[in-house]
């Protein structure tokens, strides 16, 4: 019998993104933290799929927030939220995980390499990119 996080990860690659989030969903309770923030985390790329991005930007930020411990789900999840939040024009709002990427993993860990690059090809907070 497949887990419940192989069901909900074989609605996402089918394509059934309503179906998929209701599934890792369903996952996060009572799931150990690694297989929460794996879950947590797949959730907000249904939602970017689905072109729900507000809703991929929370569900992104929730791994870091619900299980911080899990540092590779974590880093990379507040990585995709900058990046969503670069992606619908809220530069200040990805500014501000990036720098928080950059504190809490440490600039010269991999996750804050890139979000330093990031944070510098967005420029200084006011400018507008061209």
């Amino acid at each position: 019998m497949p887990l419940p996080q192989e069901i909900a990860y074989a609605f996402q690659e089918s394509g059934q993104y309503d179906e998929a989030i209701t599934a890792y969903d369903n996952v996060l309770s009572g799931a150990t933290p690694e297989v929460g923030a794996e879950a947590q985390f797949w959730m907000g790329e249904c939602y970017f799929r689905s072109r729900q991005l507000d809703r991929a930007i929370l569900a992104f930020l929730k791994v870091g927030y619900l299980f911080p411990e899990q540092t590779m789900w974590a880093a990379t999840a507040d990585l995709r939220a900058a990046d969503l939040y670069t992606r619908t024009g809220q530069p200040d709002q990805a500014r501000a995980v990036y720098q928080r990427v950059i504190e809490r993993y440490g600039a010269a860990s991999q996750w804050g390499v890139m979000a330093r690059e990031d944070l510098e090809a967005l420029g200084p907070a006011g400018e507008t990119q061209r």
